[in-house]
């Protein structure tokens, strides 16, 4: 499921160089994102493994406000106020705390992908540039520096109209392949600071594992 994906940011162990035309397109992206001072993102993630042509969907929304966020879907809701992580399920009534440091390379975000070309540990280029309906659209394709690395390349197509990312697809060495769309973009809202915490007082009777250090 989103976000329970891990991606390995591993040690750097080849040279080499990126392109430069992919990084100044990725760099309108992430500048048009860090301006807002909020945005909500609609997502569906699709996740297909070996021997089993029908893929696993998830669909949610992610909310981010600074360093705060929201990860809303059917079977867990994500708060991160910047210092704290909360995990909660619905079904189960259970929520589990982490400290937000602790959760960095667990919990893949939409703009965590987006920024990926600036952790160094990947070398990227563009690979495909297309039309689709009146908008032109750029494929950029990474590969992780890390040979030990779990997967071999990421792909990610950004609208170069809007420039705003439509989709990521992670390649794993398994077989496993993990697609995020984007959509629906909604930027500037104002949400108030307790919207990124869990209220336990909300939920009569959670069972809360808390495994901050």
């Amino acid at each position: 499921m989103l976000l329970l994906v891990q991606v390995a940011f591993a040690q750097k162990a080849i040279t080499e160089e990126s392109d430069p035309r992919a990084t100044k397109l990725l760099d309108k992206m992430s500048a048009k994102f860090e301006a807002f001072s909020a945005y909500e993102l609609d997502f569906s993630v699709s996740m297909t493994v070996p021997d089993n042509d029908e893929p696993q969907v998830q669909k949610g929304k992610f909310i981010r406000k600074g360093t705060q966020y929201r990860v809303i879907t059917h079977d867990q809701n994500i708060f991160c106020d910047a210092q704290n992580v909360w995990v909660f399920t619905p079904k189960s009534n259970e929520v589990q705390i982490n400290d937000a440091d602790d959760t960095g390379d667990d919990f893949v975000s939409p703009d965590k992908l987006f920024s990926l070309y600036k952790t160094g540990e990947y070398l990227y280029h563009i690979s495909r540039e297309f039309k689709e309906e009146k908008s032109k659209m750029v494929e950029v394709e990474f590969k992780p520096t890390d040979r030990m690395s779990d997967f071999f390349k990421i792909k990610m197509v950004v609208n170069t109209t809007t420039n705003q990312p439509k989709s990521i697809k992670i390649f794993y060495k398994d077989g496993l392949r993990v697609t995020m769309s984007l959509s629906g973009l909604k930027k500037n809202k104002n949400y108030p600071n307790n919207f990124f915490s869990f209220d336990q007082s909300k939920h009569p009777g959670v069972k809360v594992e808390d495994l901050r250090l």
